[in-house]
Parts: C-alpha cells; structure tokens; sequence
C-alpha cells in the first residue's frame, strides 16, 4: 500500500528492535534538551554536556536490553553521532 501511494518505506521483520532503537534515541535526545532547555550544541559545548548525554543514552540502552531488544553496535553509533554533535540545533520537539 506505501509503495503503491508514492511513500517511501521500509519493511522491518524485527520491527521490536527497530522500535526501541528509535525510541530508545528519542527518549535520550528529548530528556537532555528538555531537561536543559537547550539544543544538542549547546548542552555538549558544556563541561559536563557530554556526559550527560552519554548517561541518558546509557540508560535507554539499559532498558532495551532488559526488554530483550539490544540495540546493534550500529545503531547505537549512529544515534551517539547525532547525540554528540557540536553545533548541532537539533532539539527535541516537545521543547519547541
């Protein structure tokens, strides 16, 4: 039905996995930008930024694990990459 409609799509056959991999980036980003009232940028451009954001991230990859669905090295890489970008605006949208 997506391709049939024009929309760009992706059939996961471990749609768990890719659920808690999003949500699990999701939930790190929007507890740090919302928790500081600030963007990606700005919170790692701080002492302790960093850190922070890594502790967030850590304990989402916590709670995947206990749920079963451990999230792949690559996956947890690409989200640190956009975690930990300086300068980045990138803000969750609950803060907005």
């Amino acid at each position: 039905a997506c391709a049939q409609a024009g929309i760009d799509h992706v059939a996961s056959e471990q749609i768990a996995q890719e659920q808690w991999v999003k949500y699990s980036f999701l939930t790190a980003l929007a507890a740090a930008t919302c928790l500081m009232r600030a963007p990606v940028g700005a919170i790692v451009a701080t002492d302790d930024g960093r850190a922070l954001i890594n502790g967030l991230y850590n304990e989402c990859l916590w709670a995947a694990d206990a749920a079963g669905q451990p999230i792949p090295e690559a996956a947890r890489a690409k989200a640190l990459q956009t975690l930990l970008q300086v300068d980045s605006p990138l803000k969750a949208s609950m803060l907005r």
